[in-house]
């Protein structure tokens, strides 16, 4: 009884110590994982509106939406995050849109848990290039006018879903707000 008392008390400080440093180290790499991650956001940004020089966030959107300037400080389109549940779990895509002529400038993948290999090509070039320059009134069909990638079907059909569907809101709350202009 003893040793199994001694035990329980070694596993528990054991377990205590482990959830300190846990802790301790979650709170140290928070700020580190944030500017990070709005680093990415930011390359994202202008990665999809390639004529951006500068960006604002939309404010009052009910989804996350940037306006992009170029150097005069004219509209140059909007970028807005779609996210739709892949294969393996969410997908968030950072989409460019010019709203004037109603076309995506382009797609990055911002995250997924797609399988490595297969719906992991998403983030390739040959999936994602094949946004650019695509009207908004498209049907967004995989194995229609969208090319799946062989053995990854969901995780296609994913990334158009979330194209479609949020593409029309993104749209509608442009126009509704008319941009921070």
């Amino acid at each position: 009884m003893k040793g199994i008392l001694r035990l329980v008390v070694v596993l528990g400080i054991i377990s205590i110590l482990s959830g300190f440093i846990l802790a301790e180290t979650s709170i140290l790499t928070q700020p580190k994982i944030e500017e990070v991650a709005q680093a990415r956001l930011e390359e994202a940004i202008f990665e999809v509106l390639p004529d951006a020089k500068e960006y604002q966030e939309v404010d009052g959107a009910s989804i996350e939406m940037y306006q992009g300037y170029d150097d005069s400080g004219d509209t140059v389109g909007i970028a807005f995050i779609a996210q739709e549940a892949g294969f393996q779990g969410d997908i968030s895509i950072m989409v460019g849109m010019n709203v004037d002529d109603e076309i995506l400038t382009g797609v990055s993948i911002l995250s997924h848990a797609e399988t490595p290999g297969l719906g992991a090509k998403i983030t390739e070039g040959f999936f994602t290039d094949q946004f650019k320059n695509k009207p908004v009134s498209d049907e967004y069909q995989v194995k229609e006018d969208v090319d799946a990638i062989t053995g990854a079907t969901v995780s296609s059909k994913a990334v158009a879903k979330a194209l479609k569907d949020n593409i029309e809101i993104a749209l509608e709350e442009y126009k509704k707000g008319g941009g921070n202009q």
